[in-house]
């Protein structure tokens, strides 16, 4: 059973920071309704490394390149430059070429990673991982059947058709594997911009280590992400609704914060 005490802080936790430069995970709108990692539009959006309009198609594909990207581990900065390098190199899947590529992010990491660290925008130096080219030709390879698969499940609103579809790809994940938690954000995504109606925001809560780690110490019981994200997912939506996994996410931020206070 979940710690509704604790829930309920990391909630208010959450609206109380959503105007803090420090923490831009915490992206909300005016009426506290969370905007999603990548919108612009939400009170922390002019912070946020990307503005993805995932009306638009090359912006919707980046958000696979991102969660696929986000599919292994290292910092969440690496992928997030990567596909920053991608957008500014092309636009659109037709006309990406993976050698180009290469070299443009070989280029940004020798130009701007050390500038990047020395201003506090990442926490380790910039270092882009040699098997997200692969997985990005994936992408490339499959975007059509995916775009397919999507309007598929919007029309007959079974969501988990899609989620099941997405999870038979090899190679989004690091190698061979297969992307799983990361299906919740790009759905998550998705919700918050009302790109497609019926996503469910059951589905939509990413299960990822930091997220895990903040059950395990003191929320509750999570159910494993493995095999698949959907038990934890529906879990975390039970107990923050449309903030979807930000409080827990934000369950260290918070901790420092009631640390400090009683030090006091």
């Amino acid at each position: 059973m979940s710690d509704m005490r604790l829930i309920e802080k990391l909630k208010q936790f959450v609206f109380d920071n959503k105007t803090n430069s420090c923490l831009p995970y915490i992206n909300l709108t005016n009426d506290n309704q969370y905007a999603g990692w990548v919108n612009a539009s939400g009170s922390n959006g002019v912070n946020l490394p990307l503005k993805l309009n995932l009306m638009k198609e090359w912006d919707m594909f980046c958000l696979f390149v991102l969660a696929s990207a986000w599919s292994r581990t290292g910092p969440w900065e690496n992928a997030v430059y990567f596909v920053d390098v991608l957008r500014m190199t092309f636009n659109n899947t037709k006309n990406i070429d993976i050698k180009t590529l290469r070299k443009d992010c070989d280029a940004f990491v020798q130009k701007h990673g050390h500038l990047l660290e020395d201003k506090g925008k990442i926490r380790k130096r910039l270092a882009f991982r040699t098997d997200l080219y692969p997985s990005l030709k994936v992408l490339c390879q499959n975007w059509n059947k995916i775009q397919q698969n999507i309007d598929k499940s919007s029309k007959s609103g079974v969501w988990e058709d899609f989620v099941r579809y997405i999870r038979e790809i090899k190679g989004l994940g690091s190698g061979e594997r297969k992307m799983n938690m990361k299906i919740a954000l790009i759905l998550r995504e998705l919700r918050c911009q009302n790109v497609y109606n019926g996503i469910p925001g059951d589905l939509c809560c990413v299960a990822d280590a930091r997220v895990k780690e903040a059950y395990t110490n003191e929320i509750g019981y999570l159910p494993n992400a493995y095999p698949c994200f959907i038990r934890a997912s529906r879990q975390i939506y039970k107990d923050f609704g449309d903030l979807y996994d930000i409080p827990a996410f934000a369950y260290n931020d918070y901790k420092q914060r009631v640390r400090k206070n009683d030090e006091r």
